[in-house]
């Protein structure tokens, strides 16, 4: 597989986690406070029989896996850009953050089984909330000092310019704070600053890829002659 054919990959990943990521948020149920059971309840109620409840839920935890894997590729670009300070730090962070993270969706999930038994879904929510709520900051603190880390790579690497770094950053630092609120409109705030933030990326690297084709190639020799 030739090097452009990689950066091409690479940038699509990098697009397409944030997007699915967002698109699968807006998909799942809209829910005010994710801490009152009786409004959980109620949107799992009226969406498990669509089976809207377990779909979105299997998405939102796919787009956290390609989140994670859009995150790296930037992380792999700022590290061959020379930048080896906070790339190499952010890995485990964000690694770990995702993963318990993606234990939310799927508790969520294992709630059909218990709600078509005849559960009381207030109470299964309840019960749920002593596992939920320990593991959503868990995964906020450890996601929050990931992302924090990422965004200072982008800024320290200069692959961005400054005004569209700080951006970016911005974006990043927006996405870390909206782990931290159960709140419907902050997870969704979360998942557009996502799509702000790596975006720009990727198509500031699909962009240049074609040049570097050509500088590879031999046709262009010097910066000065590469376009």
């Amino acid at each position: 597989m030739s090097k452009e054919l990689m950066d091409r990959i690479r940038a699509g990943t990098i697009a397409l986690g944030p997007l699915f990521l967002m698109a699968a948020m807006f998909y799942h149920p809209y829910i005010a406070d994710l801490t009152d059971e009786s409004q959980v309840a109620g949107a799992m109620s009226t969406h498990v029989r669509t089976a809207r409840w377990g779909l979105s839920h299997l998405a939102v935890a796919a787009g956290l896996g390609l989140l994670l894997l859009a995150m790296l590729a930037v992380l792999t670009h700022l590290r061959e850009a020379g930048e080896h300070r906070w790339s190499p730090v952010a890995v485990p962070f964000l690694v770990m953050g995702t993963i318990v993270f993606t234990f939310l969706p799927a508790m969520e999930i294992a709630m059909i089984a218990a709600f078509n038994a005849g559960t009381d879904p207030v109470v299964l929510q309840a019960n749920l909330s002593t596992w939920f709520l320990p593991l959503m900051v868990t995964s906020a603190v450890l996601s929050g000092v990931g992302t924090v880390l990422l965004a200072a790579g982008i800024v320290r690497s200069g692959v961005l310019a400054v005004p569209q770094a700080r951006i970016v950053a911005g974006a990043l630092a927006v996405l870390a704070v909206s782990r931290f609120v159960p709140q419907g409109r902050a997870l969704y705030a979360g998942a557009v600053a996502a799509v702000v933030a790596l975006v720009p990326i990727a198509v500031r690297m699909w962009n240049e890829i074609p040049a570097a084709g050509r500088t590879r190639s031999g046709i262009a020799t010097s910066p000065g002659t590469a376009r």
